[in-house]
């Protein structure tokens, strides 16, 4: 199975409680896209789900933790998958940047819950990279 890195903005203004609405408008975004992966029988991984609302769970945890371990998800993944306001995200950028230099494949949707076309195509192709 190929397992596919859902990329996009997670934090709002803040990273913190202060911006709990627009973290949700994101998570929910990532989750119409994990639904829609899913669906199509391709693994992902999600970062906005599996630490969602952690900035008010868990609020003495700092950023750099969640970039770490997101990063260790990442490397394992065979591909990226950009969600429509990946470049308004520092983070996301960053991480469009390690997997073009780890020769990852990279996918960009351009809507939200609805897997690209070239990404259909790769991940019924059979290979892992």
């Amino acid at each position: 199975m190929k397992v596919v890195y859902v990329v996009g903005p997670y934090t709002g203004e803040t990273h913190d409680s202060r911006s709990h609405f627009e973290i949700s408008r994101h998570i929910l975004d990532a989750s119409e896209m994990a639904r829609a992966l899913c669906e199509q029988g391709i693994g992902y991984f999600c970062p906005h789900l599996h630490g969602a609302h952690f900035e008010s769970i868990a609020p003495d945890v700092k950023p750099n933790y969640w970039y770490e371990l997101d990063n260790f998800f990442l490397d394992f993944c065979h591909a990226g998958l950009f969600l429509p306001a990946w470049g308004k995200s520092t983070g996301s950028r960053d991480e469009h940047q390690r997997l073009k230099d780890q020769g990852k494949p990279i996918f960009f949707a351009r809507h939200t819950g609805k897997v690209p076309e070239d990404l259909l195509k790769w991940a019924k192709g059979g290979s892992n990279g």
